[in-house]
């Protein structure tokens, strides 16, 4: 479904909105991967906004492959894609700019904060500016520990709740099994 050239032309459009997608929120996203749609449509191609947002959780998962192989990558992609990512921590760039379907939603990498930080810490050393960097790994972590908080809380309220619908049911079936009694008792004294 997807050629090569459609491929190119997706990176490079990836790159130049990899700016906005990082800026902005995640429930203010779909409006960037509409305009990607758009914007493919007007070179040729013809995709969905979900089928974008499949294509680019397919390559920063090709990715993360890549770059754990020993050696230089064989993938004509690696380069483009590592320009489009930059140096940031890719699982939380999975997290915040791919939006997954529910149904799919990819479990969320707890070893994410430590890859982040050896990250991070690498391209301190390797940079000249390493207060730049300091502020931003500290920012980078930060924006972490809040999105864990985030989730947090969301399982916490998914948990509540389905205790809640879980005593709901069991009252429903103590209910039926109550008028279910009161009927068989019922149809006893009518013979």
């Amino acid at each position: 479904m997807w050629n090569e050239a459609a491929e190119d032309d997706l990176i490079k459009l990836w790159q130049a909105k990899m700016p906005l997608l990082r800026s902005v929120r995640q429930y203010r996203q779909p409006f960037v991967y509409e305009e990607m749609a758009k914007a493919m449509e007007s070179l040729g191609h013809e995709y969905t906004t979900a089928e974008i947002k499949v294509k680019l959780y397919e390559f920063t998962n090709k990715y993360k492959q890549e770059q754990q192989k020993i050696g230089p990558s064989s993938w004509k992609h690696f380069t483009a894609v590592h320009e489009a990512l930059g140096g940031f921590c890719f699982d939380k760039l999975v997290e915040d700019s791919i939006l997954v379907d529910i149904e799919n939603i990819e479990p969320i990498y707890e070893d994410c904060e430590s890859e982040c930080q050896s990250t991070l810490s690498i391209s301190d050393a390797s940079s000249s500016d390493s207060s730049n960097h300091s502020s931003s790994s500290d920012t980078a972590v930060s924006v972490m520990e809040e999105m864990r908080e985030i989730f947090l809380k969301a399982i916490q309220t998914w948990k509540e709740s389905k205790e809640k619908e879980q005593i709901l049911l069991q009252e429903y079936v103590n209910d039926v099994r109550e008028m279910q009694q009161a009927f068989i008792d019922f149809l006893r004294r009518q013979n």
